[in-house]
């Protein structure tokens, strides 16, 4: 619930302090990476030193001060932060900083500290934390009309919640009429997630059981698709890839070869093997395509796992943390076919790949790339990097990394329809 205002910032550079540990910066660049914006909720005012709220590489994009802070230390905040609330046209970057609570529930005075703080810290990226007492919510309409941004905190109900809706609306209409940029005003509402997560879970309940179980259906029964499911609905004759391939141009891909099912020890290198340890293998299967000019080839396989939903999203945020789908010693093996344009396929031939453990199915994707006349790639890389914009590696320049990453991602979008097709005894 924010409008987001492109005003003016000051630039600040320092180094990362003490306030998270590597791995926990680690996850917190993840969540960024993945269009969440994680804050920091300071319990003293001691973790804010200059040398953690200038650092180049402070991993938070808010920052909700503890009472009782200086104004310098608030300005020393907005400061800090203005960089990223300036390029994000403030989206994030914000500050919270609260207002005296003695004054909770009285309006005239809750509004008048706000007042004061506005004014005395003057940076655009702070937003002022006001309880959502009763006095409290009506004050959050004064604030944004007055264009004075707001936290609003002490939201522990979704009644709660939308009333403080219905304020925001109310002060953002009343600020546009008096003539006021709604971009220039920043509205943020702190709650606790597990409030929520009640809510949730109860309407879920109410959805009933029967569709609950219908989804661990769905989940289990993808599991079973290695042996129950045609040749042709995992791996079909042709694969089309629509704006697939560099800049978008369209791709096919043949099918030239099928292995039998098997095991994971037979399939798989034993360092990958080992990494997809923790979500157990049922069985692998796997098939080799060519491309329409039969210029590259690519192995594409389905480990189908053990696993529940949990370990798979755990094995997924490890493979995105650590960046295991980018190792070279993990690289998925090849499919070489006798007779075929992918008879020389081999090891040396690998020039991109890609290793897509799903969170919605018990499976894990992989798929490697290289040329079909057999010539040996010196310098292999991962799809991800191989399909970047001005990409200059043997796999971005032959686009070997659009089929990898192409034909992974369409053999794993058909386990999503796979479930409902005819049910048969695979073909051999």
């Amino acid at each position: 619930m924010q409008s987001r205002p492109p005003c003016r910032s000051q630039k600040a550079h320092s180094r990362l302090g003490k306030v998270v540990s590597r791995e926990a910066e680690v996850l917190l660049r993840q969540l960024v990476a993945e269009g969440v914006s994680p804050w920091l909720a300071a319990s003293r005012s001691e973790q804010l030193d200059a040398a953690v709220l200038k650092a180049p590489d402070f991993p938070f994009q808010g920052v909700v001060l503890p009472p009782g802070g200086s104004g310098d230390l608030v300005r020393a905040a907005c400061d800090a932060l203005a960089p990223v609330f300036t390029t994000s046209g403030g989206a994030v970057g914000q500050v919270s900083a609260p207002v005296d609570p003695r004054y909770a529930e009285e309006p005239g005075p809750l509004l008048d500290a706000a007042r004061t703080l506005h004014r005395g810290v003057a940076r655009p990226n702070l937003v002022v934390r006001i309880p959502m007492t009763g006095a409290g919510v009506q004050v959050l309409a004064d604030c944004l009309a007055e264009g004075i941004g707001v936290d609003a905190t002490l939201v522990f109900s979704t009644e709660k919640y939308a009333e403080v809706l219905d304020a925001y609306v109310d002060g953002m209409e009343r600020a546009l009429i008096s003539g006021r940029r709604l971009a220039c005003i920043s509205a943020v509402t702190t709650f606790p997630v597990g409030a929520f997560e009640q809510e949730v879970d109860a309407r879920l309940e109410r959805l009933g059981a029967r569709e609950a179980r219908g989804r661990r259906d769905a989940y289990a029964g993808v599991r079973e698709l290695w042996h129950n499911r045609p040749v042709d609905t995992l791996f079909p004759p042709t694969l089309k890839g629509d704006d697939a391939g560099p800049g978008g141009a369209d791709r096919v891909w043949n099918r030239i070869a099928v292995a039998p099912d098997t095991d994971c020890a037979a399939a798989l290198d034993p360092l990958l093997a080992t990494a997809l340890r923790p979500v157990g293998c049922e069985r692998v299967v796997r098939a080799t395509y060519s491309d329409a000019t039969a210029s590259s080839v690519t192995t594409v396989g389905m480990v189908f796992t053990e696993a529940d939903g949990e370990a798979m999203l755990a094995l997924h945020n490890r493979f995105t943390t650590e960046g295991l789908g980018k190792r070279r010693d993990l690289m998925p093996r090849t499919l070489p076919a006798e007779g075929t344009v992918a008879e020389g396929f081999g090891s040396g031939q690998r020039a991109s790949w890609t290793v897509r453990i799903e969170t919605d199915a018990p499976v894990v994707v992989f798929a490697v790339s290289g040329f079909a006349d057999g010539r040996t790639v010196e310098d292999p890389r991962p799809a991800t990097e191989a399909t970047e914009a001005g990409a200059t590696s043997t796999a971005a320049q032959a686009g070997l990394g659009h089929d990898a990453q192409g034909i992974a991602e369409r053999i794993g979008g058909r386990l999503r329809t796979a479930t409902t097709a005819p049910a048969t005894e695979k073909d051999g």
